[in-house]
């Protein structure tokens, strides 16, 4: 049995596969830990250091008021050097003291998705 495909969806689908294959360079990223433990590993002002891993929560709880500080100046120099950056709207604002989880406010600060596995 033959198939005839016609030029114009071969020509379309290898497009659509020229068009795809190119973003996977994104996917790097994901694995830059891969490369970078055994290289920072091998630092002598890290090689023997030690460091206690505390949650995202525990983190942001202790740091909150500097934090609230730090976003703002950052949210400001994204203003002044960046014509295409949209202002942060008041409400996703990261503000010490404030209600709700820690996490789910710094994600808003600063425009992820609060939903997003963040790992150690």
């Amino acid at each position: 049995m033959k198939y005839k495909i016609p030029l114009r969806c071969l020509f379309a689908g290898l497009l659509g596969l020229s068009l795809f294959l190119p973003n996977q360079n994104i996917w790097a990223w994901s694995d830059h830990t891969l490369v970078s433990y055994p290289v920072l590993k091998s630092m002598p002002e890290i090689r023997n250091k030690t460091v206690t891993a505390t949650s995202l929560q525990t983190f942001l709880k202790a740091v909150e008021k500097p934090l609230e500080k730090f976003l703002q100046q950052e949210e400001k120099w994204m203003q002044k050097n960046l014509s295409y950056y949209p202002a942060l709207p008041d409400a996703l604002k990261f503000k010490a003291g404030a209600k709700g989880e820690f996490k789910e406010r710094f994600a808003h600060a600063i425009r992820i998705n609060p939903n997003s596995k963040l790992n150690l």
